[in-house]
């Protein structure tokens, strides 16, 4: 949703607390706080109906979290369009203060859509699905060591740590379908997601936490904030290759197992996969279009609120 506010903030997270910037009109004010509640009142104080901030490695949650319950609008802006956005505004140098004047400035100048709000249901289930990611990202790792240990006591401790992985895993995701089932919308969201093939509960329960966009966009926008986008490289005369970029990386991974799932049973999205292929085109490109067909979808049947049997009538795959 596009935000136009008069009065907009820059946030400069880090790890020993926020450097802000509000502007409104020409008035420039700049404060630096560490307490993140307290931060939030005082931003809806002053009246800001835009905050600008970066993905800072996780320190940025608890202010994302604090802005959410102020009830205040904002938008996590990747850092690369915020350094371009400096340079071509000639901000060269670098502070905390300063970076958080130039998001200020891009806020104000950019009105960068703002994320939808989140409950705290949302927000938990988004901590449990972060929470698996990074569980799985640690089997994963001890299967890799598994293989290149040497001596029987290192196995049976590599073994060891997996089973434990494993079982926190299951317990993990015990959880989110426990959290997903004592809530009746996202219920229904999650049914309607896996009426389609490839869909299943990690990628439904992923696509509920880390996709709230979905149904409220247009299908290229929707596209484009995964990053399934395909974006040109033309100059004069030369025609380069399209390629994607940038998106919710995390997000586009765990779906692209839902398709390499998907394409293995009789299905339209199989057909759509084969055709890609018997027209000469890479595995990679077509399991990325494929995925790319299976995002609009999802985005139509939570718009229409209507199961994937009958959104293939309208939207073949």
């Amino acid at each position: 949703m596009k935000v136009i506010a008069q009065v907009v903030a820059g946030l400069d997270v880090s790890k020993h607390g926020v450097d802000a910037c509000v502007i409104s009109g020409e008035v420039v004010s700049t404060m630096k706080h560490g307490c993140m509640d307290e931060l939030a009142r005082d931003l809806a104080r002053r009246g800001v109906g835009l905050a600008v901030l970066e993905p800072t490695g996780g320190y940025e949650r608890p202010v994302v979290a604090a802005l959410e319950e102020a009830g205040i609008a904002f938008a996590v802006v990747n850092a690369r369009h915020i350094r371009h956005f400096a340079r071509a505004a000639g901000m060269l140098a670098k502070t905390d203060r300063l970076d958080a004047r130039v998001l200020g400035e891009y806020a104000r100048r950019m009105t960068p859509e703002s994320r939808p709000r989140r409950d705290a249901v949302r927000q938990h289930l988004c901590a449990l699905v972060r929470r698996r990611r990074q569980l799985v990202d640690m089997r994963k790792a001890e299967l890799t060591r598994r293989q290149q240990a040497d001596g029987q006591d290192i196995v049976d401790g590599i073994e060891f740590c997996i089973a434990f992985l494993a079982d926190q895993i299951k317990t993990i995701e015990a959880n989110i379908a426990d959290l997903i089932e004592g809530d009746a919308e996202l219920a229904n969201t999650e049914k309607l997601m896996r009426s389609m093939p490839g869909i299943g509960p990690v990628a439904a329960a992923s696509l509920l936490a880390e996709l709230p966009e979905l149904g409220q966009l247009t299908r290229r926008k929707i596209a484009a904030l995964v990053g399934l986008a395909p974006h040109a490289r033309d100059s004069g005369a030369f025609r380069g290759r399209r390629t994607i970029w940038g998106g919710r990386a995390d997000l586009r991974n765990t779906l692209h197992m839902g398709v390499i799932a998907a394409i293995r049973r009789d299905n339209p999205i199989q057909n759509a996969y084969r055709h890609l292929r018997g027209n000469g085109k890479p595995h990679k490109l077509a399991t990325t279009a494929v995925l790319r067909k299976m995002i609009v979808q999802l985005n139509a049947m939570i718009r229409n609120q209507c199961p994937y049997k009958h959104t293939t009538a309208q939207h073949s795959c």
